[in-house]
């Protein structure tokens, strides 16, 4: 079963991964953008692999600019 991130747990998302370093774990742009949501610790861990492939597409999406 694949679980795909709503529109408003996305935007944190990618807030997350402009915020830190580049160098973070998954599971830190996790409770980053859990914190942006105001969410509870843990609240996006069934989204881990949803959050993975978001991330992917962002570093992709910032290599390609000229």
């Amino acid at each position: 079963m694949t679980t795909t991130l709503t529109s408003a747990e996305h935007a944190p998302v990618l807030r997350a991964i402009s915020e830190l370093d580049g160098k973070s774990s998954f599971k830190n742009l996790r409770k980053t953008a859990e914190s942006i949501l105001s969410v509870p610790e843990g609240s996006l861990d069934a989204k881990k692999h949803a959050i993975k492939e978001a991330c992917r597409e962002e570093m992709m999406r910032i290599k390609q600019r000229p």
